[in-house]
């Protein structure tokens, strides 16, 4: 049995009255009670009987026993807890205190919402006595705080089952709409072929786009947001490149001028400097929000991209890139793998709350190098781990002259033909579409013949 928690001052985030309604009727009803073991856990409970009475229903749950007086008393005086609760005589109270099941999802928010203040007090108590104690810095107190916040609010998000018969109508309405492969869901990308297979980018999604270094994928990630920002927010979050290097890209995406006169005006002709000055106008009007630090954590990732959502700015989240990622508790130093396993199920988990897609940019091991085919797989992602499960789309960028520099030298204001390659897609079919590649001015084209 667990410890009851600490008492607070005056009970005030407790709530004895919708405790009792909540296990009054678990007493009385099978389904109610286990519905209730799924929603809370013993910390939801306050006062130590309801604590006891809890923890006892769920272990008879566990043992798959109908929930009924006899039972549960027998349970409590096996485990020589019968005395702490009155000797019965409390599990009669809670019976004739029992509230209204029409009620139960209302009993477990008020509950949840008890104990979340519960929590944040406790939270609160922590950072302050750090703080009184001069043991960490304004940095890591600020992730704990938040890292806490976040955990609550996970704690307090709770669904019912959905019926299907209260989905099939959308279902079918869906499919309606897409029965001629032409109208996209999602957010539209830029590039037909990908839409086509994908019907854009979909809501819940977690999308990696993989590849060796070099190969094109922030290009590809900048490409992708210069086109959405235009009519939806998006959130970049840049672990290895500064914003303004980042934005100069987009003007060399968008304004179709060489990234190399970029970094030297003084090679810029008038055409040049007349589509600087037009596209600045553009960019000035898209919905485009970076985050360039370079050691930002996963938690701090997910606290800001909420905070975005509960603004109403964010449609899509691309993140460059996903082996960057520090996490904010480290599991160990020779565990990596295990924890980029972590950042991609805490990723694809953001997705589905914030109901948003997110793009992870993600890199390949240096196998790929050794063989003589280097066409990329799913094995190459790099400290893999639960990756390959957690994705809903994994992407591929390959070009084969990437493995001849000279030749990529000498074209290098030419298209380089680069294939993207979905291995996987969750909700579609699987294939390769090629793309051009403008190296000199990172911008990518759909090639693929409609």
């Amino acid at each position: 049995m667990n410890n009851p928690p600490n008492r607070l001052s005056k009970n005030v985030h407790s709530s004895e009255e919708i405790e009792e309604a909540i296990l009054g009727l678990s007493i009385q009803d099978n389904d109610v009670a286990i519905k209730m073991v799924a929603y809370l856990d013993i910390d939801d409970f306050y006062f130590p009987k309801n604590r006891i009475i809890f923890q006892s229903i769920e272990f008879l749950i566990e043992q798959n026993q109908t929930i009924e007086s006899a039972n549960l008393i027998n349970y409590l005086k096996e485990k020589k807890l019968f005395s702490k609760v009155d000797n019965g005589e409390y599990i009669q109270h809670l019976i004739q205190s029992s509230g209204y099941k029409v009620n139960l999802s209302k009993y477990f928010e008020v509950l949840l919402s008890k104990t979340g203040l519960r929590k944040i007090e406790v939270a609160s108590k922590e950072i302050l006595t750090k703080l009184d104690s001069n043991v960490a810095n304004y940095e890591s107190l600020v992730e704990e705080f938040q890292t806490s916040l976040y955990d609550i609010e996970q704690k307090k998000q709770t669904k019912e089952f959905v019926e299907s018969k209260h989905l099939i109508k959308k279902i079918v309405e869906d499919i309606s709409k897409r029965q001629d492969d032409k109208t996209i869901t999602g957010l539209i990308t830029g590039f037909n072929s990908i839409d086509a297979m994908t019907s854009g980018l979909q809501k819940g999604d977690l999308i990696i786009i993989a590849a060796r270094p070099s190969m094109g994928k922030t290009a590809f990630a900048l490409n992708v947001a210069n086109t959405i920002s235009k009519s939806h927010n998006v959130a970049f979050f840049s672990l290895e490149m500064p914003a303004e290097q980042l934005l100069t890209r987009i003007i060399s995406i968008e304004g179709n001028i060489d990234g190399n006169k970029l970094k030297n005006p003084t090679k810029m002709d008038d055409v040049d400097w007349k589509r600087l000055y037009l596209v600045q106008d553009k960019i000035e009007k898209i919905n485009l929000f970076i985050d360039d630090s370079p050691t930002i954590k996963l938690s701090e990732i997910v606290w800001k991209s909420r905070r975005l959502k509960n603004k109403g700015k964010l449609d899509l989240i691309i993140i460059d890139y996903l082996q960057l990622i520090p996490l904010s508790h480290k599991i160990s130093s020779d565990n990596r793998q295990q924890e980029v396993s972590t950042i991609s199920r805490t990723l694809k988990q953001l997705a589905r709350e914030l109901e948003i897609p997110i793009i992870a940019l993600s890199q390949l091991s240096r196998k790929v190098e050794q063989r003589e085919d280097k066409t990329p797989m799913m094995s190459d992602l790099r400290e893999s781990g639960a990756i390959e499960q957690d994705a809903d789309i994994i992407g591929f960028l390959y070009r084969e002259d990437y493995y001849n520099k000279d030749k990529e030298q000498d074209q290098d204001f030419t298209l380089q033909q680069t294939e993207f390659i979905v291995s996987k897609h969750r909700n579609g079919s699987v294939g390769t579409i090629t793309l051009g590649f403008n190296l000199a001015k990172g911008k990518f084209t759909d090639q693929s013949k409609k």
